[in-house]
């Protein structure tokens, strides 16, 4: 892809902050305000539109009548189908990964767990389709703050209290599926599509024309699992 498109995607969803150019933006390399992160993310949440974060959202006076009222309107910077592709991703992480933790608010989210060089900062942003929460972690001198200190075990937990309060017996919603996007059984160890009659089968959404089209060999699935990595 190349740093400076990267660059180019993260201003437009809103990340304001230098970010190196060079290819260490690939591992996250670049430092950015939580603010600006947790916005990004509620881009994606939208399907692929943004707007500026938004401190006041409306001014009443004493008789109720309104003296200001934000005039923000969303501006479509993403496709809804690779930002409804990138929370597929970001939903394996809660699913199966390093922030499988928060499964038991039994609700969709996506999400990202992070953790610095040297624990030096943990975070945790996670979404559901009405609500972005971010946690970070981490010291005001930026001393590292232990071998445990990671983003899936001290951010994410702080993250689940606070979205169990504020989310409440509010109803369940799902993320919505736009046009544009295609489901497939993959075979998981060579990433090609299963065979008929494979036991390992696992479908996974794909942007519609980039479906793999070889078929993986039957037995592919005896030799174990593949893309085993932690995210």
């Amino acid at each position: 892809m190349g740093a400076a498109n990267i660059r180019s995607l993260a201003q437009a969803l809103g990340v304001e902050s230098r970010l190196p150019n060079d290819l260490t933006l690939s591992l996250g390399s670049g430092e950015v305000l939580p603010l600006e992160l947790t916005n990004a993310y509620a881009t994606l949440a939208a399907g692929g539109r943004y707007a500026p974060p938004v401190f006041m959202a409306r001014v009443l006076d004493r008789h109720g009548e309104s003296l200001f009222t934000s005039n923000t309107r969303l501006r479509q910077v993403l496709s809804p189908a690779v930002a409804y592709l990138t929370t597929s991703l970001m939903r394996s992480v809660v699913e199966q990964g390093t922030a499988s933790s928060v499964r038991v608010l039994g609700r969709e989210v996506a999400g990202k767990t992070g953790t610095t060089n040297e624990q030096r900062s943990a975070w945790f942003i996670g979404f559901t389709p009405d609500l972005v929460c971010a946690v970070y972690i981490g010291f005001d001198n930026n001393d590292p703050m232990g071998r445990a200190m990671t983003g899936g075990s001290i951010a994410a937990p702080l993250w689940l209290d606070f979205m169990k309060a504020a989310l409440g017996d509010s109803p369940k919603t799902k993320f919505s599926m736009p046009p544009g996007i295609t489901f497939a059984t993959i075979d998981p160890k060579t990433g090609m599509l299963a065979a008929e009659g494979s036991p390992n089968g696992r479908r996974e959404s794909f942007l519609s024309g980039t479906v793999p089209r070889q078929v993986a060999p039957l037995d592919s699935a005896s030799s174990g699992m593949g893309f085993e990595e932690e995210y």
